[in-house]
This record gives C-alpha cells, structure tokens and sequence, in this order.
C-alpha cells in the first residue's frame, strides 16, 4: 500500500494536480419537447407518439438543419438549472 501512495504522490509532483472535466452533450433521442419544437420550425405538427418512431438518422438530420435553435434551447436548459 505504501508503495501505491508513494507512486501517486510522484504522479502529482510530477505532472501537477489532477485536473477533472465534464461533457454535457444533449441525446436528441430522448429529448422530446425539443424534436416536437424542430419539427413545429417546419410547420408540421406532432406528438409525442409519432417522434418515438422517427429513427436516429432522420433525428440527427432534423438537428443539424437547426443547430442554433438546439444550441439555444439546450444553453436554456442548462442555464435553468
């Protein structure tokens, strides 16, 4: 045990303190109100049940046509809590 301390406490003089990040990414999959708001940008009405049968790709096109929307709405969010 002694020897495990000993190589940590060397790790940290040696490359500095330890430094921890996180990533917040949004999961557009399972992020309904925001596909619904998207698809209500395109004049096309839906709910909820509808959404759960679009497939990835069709969600990761919707979400690229209108990146600053969910840039927006996802900084709103994240601001809110």
């Amino acid at each position: 045990m002694d020897h495990v301390q000993n190589n940590v406490f060397m790790m940290i003089k040696q490359l500095g303190p330890l430094t921890f990040f996180l990533t917040f990414i949004m999961n557009f999959n399972n992020w309904l109100p925001l596909v619904i708001t998207l698809k209500n940008l395109q004049n096309q009405q839906l709910d909820e049940n509808i959404i759960t049968k679009y497939d990835s790709q069709s969600l990761r096109k919707l979400v690229g046509n209108e990146l600053v929307t969910c840039v927006h709405n996802y900084e709103c969010r994240m601001n809110s809590f």
